[in-house]
């Protein structure tokens, strides 16, 4: 505890020690950057220290994970939930690239799939799959279309082994992905682990902004999070978790959606450390079209707005920083997202009511908190862990902000609210 506490405060240190090196040294160059319309704000030594601080946090994550040894005796059994609805031509890829996973694997493997009300040859092609197998023993589920949280449910009910991995009907694990992820529970502190799950394809425009995020999010800025143990959600497309934590908090919450950032939540709250390894990755399905994105991104903000109502008690609690920074800070990024839209059309009104070429001080401030910064550090990530190829995608990523921040807003303006108290983890 004491050693991650003196990385935080050590890595605050040195950042504010490089914000005033550069206010003191690059004054000109600031001044420079501050014409450009969305770094107007750059100068700002608050700017600069949120662009800074992740950088150094992602570092001093690369330094924490450096080479650990594990022994392959010790590592855990592990039951491999996978729920699929209508997912006829995916799941048996999943099936199979699971298989030639647990090849590699020194523990045993159990794979549960849960068909819950396929309309399509899901459940005969799981079957097939499962049985042409080598390497795992399968088991076929079926359980009431009540949604996917149900279906893992189920799942977890008939799983006897000690860590659960969750996996999407729809996701390609690669070869290393068992060992990457449950190497890290040889640690008794850590109870859930997540890779990077990154787009199956890249050819279509919105699965490149999507590669750019998940690069962005999960390989840069989630990784950051480590040392802080402060990460807010991993990914239900892959996620591990140990199986008596999943029973003990009754399993994922049915009838909301975000049940992954909620359970990566209450995880935490009891105790447990979250880790996310960006060195872990799998591929799995990404919106091609525009109606595909709206529904995902819809879904994904409602599943915020659960996640922060389930957990609010956690913030009065103040356990750790997950709930006492992060949930706030989920918060303000969806409130950031609202505003995309409306500062935009704002923007917009200004520059042609100053009738100038370049946009006024004000708008190129508000540009650089609200896009300019991440393009900036979008830019970084690429080069540390992401595709280089993605860097002259960056630009045209403003465009798909402002597409996700109106499904965004949307989504607000649809919600019912209801009076009814809501149940959380105490």
């Amino acid at each position: 505890t004491y050693i991650i506490r003196g990385t935080i405060f050590g890595q605050q240190g040195a950042t504010a020690a490089a914000v005033w090196v550069i206010k003191v040294y690059w004054a000109k160059v600031l001044a420079f950057i501050g014409r450009v319309p969305l770094l107007g704000g750059i100068g700002s030594v608050v700017v600069i220290f949120f662009t800074i601080l992740p950088v150094g946090l992602y570092l001093a994550d690369m330094w924490r994970r450096r080479s650990k040894y594990v022994d392959p005796t010790t590592l855990p059994s592990v039951g491999v939930i996978v729920p699929a609805r209508n997912e006829e031509g995916l799941i048996g890829d999943c099936i199979r690239a699971i298989d030639d996973a647990a090849g590699s694997y020194p523990a045993s493997c159990s794979v549960y799939i849960i068909e819950n009300g396929s309309s399509d040859a899901t459940y005969s092609e799981a079957r097939e799959a499962l049985a042409d197998a080598r390497n795992i023993r399968g088991v076929l589920l079926q359980c009431e279309p009540k949604g996917k949280a149900h279906a893992l449910n189920t799942g977890i009910r008939h799983a006897t082994e000690h860590i659960v991995l969750r996996i999407d009907a729809d996701t390609l694990v690669t070869s290393g992905v068992l060992f990457g992820l449950l190497a890290h529970f040889d640690d008794p502190a850590v109870g859930g682990v997540s890779g990077m799950p990154l787009p199956r394809i890249q050819s279509s425009w919105i699965c490149r902004m999507r590669a750019l995020e998940v690069y962005y999010q999960v390989g840069f800025k989630r990784s950051g999070y480590n040392p802080l143990d402060a990460i807010g959600v991993l990914p239900g497309a892959l996620v591990a978790y140990r199986r008596r934590l999943l029973v003990k908090l009754n399993g994922f919450a049915e009838g909301v959606n975000g049940e992954d950032a909620d359970m990566t939540v209450r995880v935490g709250r009891l105790g447990y450390r979250i880790v996310s390894d960006p060195s872990v990755r799998a591929y799995t399905e990404m919106p091609t079209t525009f109606a595909y994105l709206r529904e995902q991104r819809m879904r994904w903000a409602r599943g915020t707005y659960h996640m922060l109502a389930r957990n609010k008690s956690g913030i009065v609690m103040l356990q750790g920083l997950r709930c006492v920074w992060m949930l706030p800070w989920a918060a303000f990024i969806m409130f950031r997202r609202l505003m995309v839209v409306p500062f935009g059309a704002a923007a917009v009104v200004l520059i042609l009511m100053s009738r100038v070429r370049t946009p006024p001080q004000e708008v190129a401030a508000g540009g650089a908190i609200l896009l300019g910064v991440q393009l900036v550090q979008m830019a970084v990530c690429m080069l540390l862990v992401g595709d280089r190829r993605l860097i002259a995608s960056i630009p045209s990523y403003l465009i798909f902000r402002l597409i996700v921040s109106f499904f965004a807003l949307e989504t607000l303006l649809s919600l019912a609210f209801d009076r009814s108290p809501v149940s959380t983890q105490s």
